[in-house]
């Protein structure tokens, strides 16, 4: 078994990555404490302490085949609250047979790699893959406040994604999605030969059968998960309908889109922001005349109005020119490439969320050939892109120790951020920076010292309670002037200038 594998069983797939990175596997794993996995990037303590004590599992049965991780046993016939998505390609049988058997493959290959990364992304599980079918769990092995949530936003841009990868293979895709919640078991189901960890109960059924019923490109949910989200997503009602194999009608709705969050409380909260939006206009003038960047902070309470203050920055931004770039710190481990600096990257890249391989091999081509990096930082944009190493790289890249790479990286990120501003100048925005770890918060300051010499603007939101931001975070930002806006559910004067942070 892979580590990648290992940690896939214990729920905590988001820190393979940084595993790999660091060329850890199954036999340094007894070695490892709890700082090695803060290094490695395991920033939640519950995340950390799942890990070492899985890995005290296997140093006590490092006798025994370690073809069975210790997650499995322990949560063996464990009942569950879950949220089960199941995902297919609509028309598969017919596209098959027009399609070669190679063909065939390597479009499950992408639409499988798309898919799967979107679902461990948003913290879910995959279950199985069942020829096209993909099922997810949220909610085991590692639960959360707002599985149902993540599973609806996780099918919305399972949809997304489908449009973009009809072009890319040159065949017209979308998918049909059943999303249900539930209590399940959950347990490491087989034989002794091959064991894996998989729920069962009727919530299952349920989301393969709305699945089943659901348009192609639709996404159609039980009650309880509409119950759960109907605050944060629009959905229409399909009444009472007869479902396969149950005695009883199913009330479900179709998913039309997110809806604003805290809508109300955020257009209250914004009247009278005129002060703020004043003060940026000034910082984003500034910028222009004298090529040189500022950072800025937007702190308030969850709900008050950092983002659609935000959202009026870039506005006033664009209307003189400036391009805009942006990056989620999401609370939960995310997958490949969703990260807030890797979004940044692919974004300073001109490539859109979720572009292939290719793509994104051809825009690291690019920006060696237009010189904005040199050759010899191809090993970490690859890293950044999430691309495989040549042979040569990949030696070069396993030579190195952690302190390197990371340097390495910020250094091609402050070079991104030089080139694109080059043409025009440009906002790159980092939201929630709260729930960031030292390793992002160090990234992120990084990029602060960047824009002190190009027209570039830096822009941030946090909470004020627990804000990361403070002065050893301000010392790691260098010189750079930094402002910050404190938001208050009433506008108040609140908001103030901070000298630079050097001083």
């Amino acid at each position: 078994m892979s580590v990648e594998a290992w940690l896939a069983n214990l729920g905590l797939a988001q820190y393979a990555a940084g595993f790999a990175e660091n060329g850890v596997e199954l036999s340094l794993l007894a070695e490892l404490t709890n700082e090695d996995l803060k290094d490695l990037g395991v920033a939640r303590l519950v995340d950390r302490k799942s890990i070492l004590t899985a890995i005290a599992g296997l140093s006590e049965s490092e006798d025994e085949p370690a073809a069975e991780p210790p997650a499995l046993t322990a949560m063996a016939g464990e009942r569950r609250q879950v949220t089960v998505l199941f995902a297919d390609i609509a028309g598969y049988t017919n596209l098959s047979s027009k399609l070669g058997a190679e063909e065939t493959h390597a479009l499950l290959n992408r639409y499988f790699e798309a898919v799967d990364a979107i679902i461990e992304g948003y913290g879910g599980f995959i279950d199985k893959h069942m020829g096209d079918n993909v099922m997810a769990v949220f909610g085991a092995p590692l639960a959360h406040d707002d599985d149902p949530l993540r599973a609806v936003r996780a099918a919305l841009d399972i949809h997304e994604r489908m449009v973009a990868l009809s072009g890319e293979v040159g065949h017209g895709l979308s998918a049909h999605i059943g999303i249900a919640s539930g209590q399940v078991v959950a347990s490491g189901t087989g034989s002794d030969a091959h064991r894996e960890y998989t729920v069962t109960g009727d919530s299952v059924n349920l989301a393969s059968r709305l699945q089943d019923k659901a348009a192609p490109g639709e996404t159609l949910i039980a009650d309880a998960v509409h119950l759960a989200v109907a605050e944060k997503v629009d959905c229409e009602s399909l009444g009472d309908i007869e479902v396969k194999g149950l005695d009883t009608l199913v009330r479900a709705w179709r998913v039309s889109a997110l809806r604003a969050d805290d809508e109300d409380l955020q257009y209250i909260a914004f009247i009278g922001r005129r002060a703020e939006q004043a003060q940026f206009a000034g910082v984003v003038e500034a910028c222009r005349a004298n090529g040189a960047g500022q950072a800025i902070v937007v702190r308030g309470e969850a709900g008050i109005g950092k983002t659609r203050l935000v959202e009026e920055f870039i506005k006033t931004a664009a209307d003189q020119g400036y391009a805009s770039h942006r990056g989620l710190v999401l609370d939960f481990g995310v997958g490949k490439g969703q990260d807030a600096i890797r979004s940044v990257v692919r974004s300073l890249l001109g490539l859109a969320r979720g572009g292939g391989k290719t793509l994104r091999r051809a825009a690291a081509d690019q920006a060696i050939g237009d010189g904005v990096i040199v050759a010899d930082q191809r090993v970490f944009l690859n890293d950044l892109l999430d691309l495989a190493q040549s042979i040569e790289d990949h030696a070069i890249y396993d030579a190195m120790d952690n302190a390197v790479r990371n340097d390495g990286k910020r250094a091609v990120v402050a070079d991104l951020i030089r080139g694109a501003s080059v043409s025009s100048p440009i906002v790159v925005i980092v939201e929630d920076v709260h729930w960031a770890d030292p390793l992002m918060l160090a990234h992120v300051a990084a990029m602060a010292r960047t824009i002190a010499d190009c027209p570039a603007l830096l822009v941030m939101t946090s909470r004020i309670e627990g804000d990361p931001l403070d002065q050893s975070w301000r010392e790691l930002a260098g010189a750079t002037p930094m402002t910050t806006i404190d938001l208050l559910i009433f506008p108040s004067t609140l908001s103030r200038a901070v000298a630079p942070a050097s001083v």
